[in-house]
């Protein structure tokens, strides 16, 4: 089907940052971007969608909570049982502490 990217709304991490223009309208301009405000959402997506030959990549920055996202979905039932735990086409790079993760799953 093609590449997909699924923006939830930012996190903040307080400043003076223009909060005018969040992820809805930045997916608007988008072709392949769908705009899932909750998080959960995007997980639900992720592992209904995900099919062998899928590259996932979760990014993120100073975002803390990503890498436990990401952590949570290895531990999820997919819809493909190539991606099922314990999938060996999957794994989880982290950065601990400073909010980003990765997770790369290729079958």
């Amino acid at each position: 089907d093609g590449d997909r990217l699924y923006l939830p709304d930012p996190v903040y991490q307080g400043g003076t940052v223009d909060q005018s223009r969040g992820s809805a309208w930045l997916a608007e301009r988008i072709a392949q971007a769908t705009y899932l405000p909750e998080r959960s959402a995007i997980g639900d997506a992720i592992v209904s969608e995900a099919g062998p030959g899928d590259r996932i990549v979760i990014m993120g920055a100073r975002d803390a909570p990503l890498s436990a996202f990401t952590a949570g979905l290895l531990a999820r039932p997919w819809a493909c049982p190539l991606f099922s735990p314990p999938a060996a086409g999957c794994s989880l790079v982290s950065a601990p502490g400073r909010g980003g993760a990765l997770m790369e799953c290729s079958l």
